[in-house]
């Protein structure tokens, strides 16, 4: 069984066996939120299902995507599998009752089929599939570290 560990600067917490989880470091608000919807939406072909962007949260979650399972996976007896993706980010310091810089972080939920035609499960996420998420994340977080002011 493989699991997904955090990514930098890490609360050093583990991630369940199905569940992704990365700090994304930080950036402006409106540049997370910009940056996640083009990143989510042309690069990766995710679609939204959820936003909340107020001053003190930014919620964003992606409707599950169906993946081609990698050869770890099928190796596994993952038939199909999909993805669903959560990025939050919060004030870094609201001392000053001016957030300008959040913190963000992304989870990743992954499911998977193990007989045709059966029901979705929450199954471990495998070398590969690891590997593709925290392309995704190290991606995002670029990005934000790119956009700092």
């Amino acid at each position: 069984m493989f699991s997904a560990c955090s990514g930098a600067g890490s609360d050093g917490g583990r991630s369940s066996d199905n569940t992704f989880r990365y700090n994304l470091g930080t950036s402006a608000r409106w540049h997370i939120v910009s940056t996640v919807q083009d990143a989510l939406l042309t690069r990766y072909a995710y679609r939204m299902n959820r936003e909340v962007n107020t001053a003190e949260d930014v919620r964003m979650e992606t409707s599950w995507k169906d993946v081609t399972t990698f050869a770890d996976e099928q190796a596994a007896g993952h038939i199909d599998a999909r993805i669903r993706l959560f990025i939050n980010a919060r004030p870094r310091n609201r001392a000053s009752g001016n957030a300008n810089t959040f913190s963000a972080r992304m989870e990743a939920e992954y499911e998977a089929r193990l007989v045709v035609g059966g029901n979705w499960m929450p199954v471990s996420i495998t070398a590969e599939r690891e590997a593709y998420l925290r392309e995704i994340a190290d991606y995002l977080e670029n990005e934000f570290k790119a956009g700092v002011m």
